[in-house]
């Protein structure tokens, strides 16, 4: 068993030290391989803006709250929160809504929540835009207009109707 032993030890030691990376030449390069295709863009995202999506939330006659964590303190300072339902063939449609004798208005925007106010009880997708205020549009500290202002006057100026979801969607490229 030791000779056993023994043997397989100076084979491996003779393995070992038998070959070096100096002991033999470099090999030719392979040639270089065809380039594939170029792959399709991705549609470019902004970093600013966040959508939160509620499917088949239920409301009350009253107050409802929507928990939503992506409503900061700078949000509430600084941002804007723009609300859609979809309520007729799949299609958003903006708040405050009124038809058919349903009311239903944003109640207050609150850190981490958002309260909507409904004279009715029911049931719908919604969703919810938020928009950060960018360093570019910051409150001016001479008097100018808010990062809000600046951000419904930034969406006004590139002809954006923000009761229309998908003007703002496409605006912001927000995947559907």
């Amino acid at each position: 068993m030791k000779t056993n032993l023994k043997l397989l030890m100076i084979a491996f030691l003779a393995i070992m030290t038998a070959c070096s990376p100096e002991d033999g030449k470099d090999g030719m390069d392979g040639e270089q391989g065809i380039q594939g295709e170029a792959g399709q863009n991705g549609q470019d995202g902004n970093a600013n803006v966040i959508t939160v999506l509620f499917e088949n939330k239920a409301y009350i006659a009253g107050i409802t709250d929507f928990i939503i964590p992506e409503i900061t303190q700078d949000i509430l300072d600084n941002g804007v929160v723009l609300g859609y339902l979809s309520a007729i063939n799949n299609r958003w449609l903006s708040l405050p809504y009124n038809y058919g004798g349903l009311e239903m208005h944003i109640f207050s925007i609150q850190l981490n929540k958002l309260l909507l106010a409904s004279n009715d009880d029911g049931g719908s997708n919604f969703r919810f835009v938020i928009i950060e205020g960018s360093a570019g549009n910051r409150p001016n500290k001479k008097g100018g207009k808010s990062a809000k202002e600046a951000i419904y006057e930034e969406l006004e100026q590139a002809g954006v109707d923000i009761n229309d979801y998908d003007a703002v969607a496409n605006h912001y490229n927000i995947p559907n």
